[in-house]
């Protein structure tokens, strides 16, 4: 019987015949076979980097805390204490307040799958699902706070509450900043300003914030939020400062000193968004920090006191039996989730401008450089 003669030999004479399927024994062969509980420690332990993230991040401009709502002094001027003669007694006084409410939100987000599944799956994909789950939730926290920064939307909460950004000049939630330094200021007082591009720069948006946050008594230096597709403008102004220290030649001059002057800037805080250099301003430096979420033209200015301080621009709210953070809704038992095991990861937090401190409500100001020159609340995305 003659022999079957295939030809010359080449790589497709190595190819699988039809009934055998390389792709399933791949797949057979890459599985890694975590249990759930390998899965579920893996997921606790990304959601605590994540934790720790967002507070390292933001940490500078929020400040964490279990109220459920701020009051605070209001009025505008404040009268000069009286001189009294040996006779004299001052007469008691009651001071005005206003306040707003904080909100709770519970967001959450799951992975599971079958026994069978953790058996068998690749530990590649399991690692892409957790990633992805705590990422959605790292830009859902994100998108939050700057939005909270960014817009002067009055939120109600219930019959009479309201969530509130910075001094909007509201006819809402009336809110006068205490006088400071011999400036007084009403109940129009705003930290949302458009600026119009036709006569304006980004230059004057920096100038413009700047005085609206230090005429409160938040000294410099400041920090600043701004759009990532405006870095190049920024750049090319005139009292831009580069992120790295340098030294000034001045050995070319013809007249005065010579010598050479060391340039400084300060340590990057912990802010989210990229370090990017400061900005020498009329009335503080400021630090500025470029981000892809926020629109061109768009500018945020604030005091920052520091780490998780209580004098810092944006308050987050937890719960107290909770914490800050990403946490894990406990299982009592497998047999409660058998055949399909689930992880589910919760997080419970609100967003609302800070009520504490000596000027409530003043540490930030945003402002928007555009052909309509009126402020416009920002989509953050």
């Amino acid at each position: 019987m003659a022999a079957d003669l295939k030809g010359v030999l080449t790589t497709l004479s190595n190819a699988l015949p039809l009934g055998i399927d390389g792709q399933r024994y791949a797949q057979w062969m890459l599985r890694d076979g975590v249990s759930y509980d390998v899965v579920r420690a893996d997921v606790v332990a990304a959601m605590n980097a994540v934790n720790l993230e967002e507070l390292s991040a933001f940490g500078d401009l929020i400040y964490v805390t279990p109220d459920v709502q701020f009051e605070y002094p209001t009025g505008g001027s404040i009268y000069k204490m009286p001189r009294l003669s040996d006779l004299d007694r001052p007469t008691p006084r009651k001071g005005k307040t206003t306040g707003h409410s904080v909100d709770l939100w519970k967001v959450g987000d799951a992975i599971g799958g079958t026994e069978d599944y953790f058996m068998d799956a690749r530990r590649a994909v399991i690692n892409s699902s957790i990633s992805e789950l705590l990422l959605a939730g790292r830009n859902t926290w994100e998108i939050d706070v700057l939005t909270r920064f960014f817009t002067n939307t009055e939120n109600q909460l219930g019959s009479y509450g309201y969530d509130v950004g910075f001094c909007d000049g509201s006819t809402t939630v009336q809110y006068a900043p205490l006088q400071f330094n011999g400036k007084v200021f009403t109940t129009a007082h705003n930290h949302y300003v458009g600026y119009d591009s036709a006569t304006k720069t980004l230059a004057d948006v920096f100038d413009g914030l700047a005085l609206l946050v230090t005429e409160h008594g938040h000294q410099p230096p400041l920090i600043a939020y701004v759009s990532e597709s405006d870095t190049a403008t920024i750049r090319a102004l005139t009292n831009y400062i580069k992120p790295v220290d340098v030294e000034w030649d001045r050995g070319g001059l013809t007249s005065g000193n010579i010598y050479r002057e060391p340039g400084q800037t300060l340590a990057p805080p912990a802010v989210g968004g990229r370090y990017m250099g400061g900005y020498d301003s009329n009335y503080a430096r400021i630090l500025l920090y470029a981000s892809n979420r926020i629109p061109s033209g768009y500018v945020g200015v604030f005091k920052s006191y520091g780490t998780n301080d209580p004098r810092n621009p944006i308050a987050v709210r937890i719960h107290p039996n909770i914490g800050f953070g990403y946490y894990i809704a406990e299982i009592p038992s497998y047999v409660t989730t058998w055949p399909v095991k689930v992880i589910e990861v919760y997080n419970r937090y609100g967003v609302s401008a800070n009520g504490m401190g000596a000027f409530p409500r003043t540490a930030g100001a945003a402002g928007y450089l555009s052909s309509a020159a009126t402020w416009v609340n920002p989509t953050i995305a």
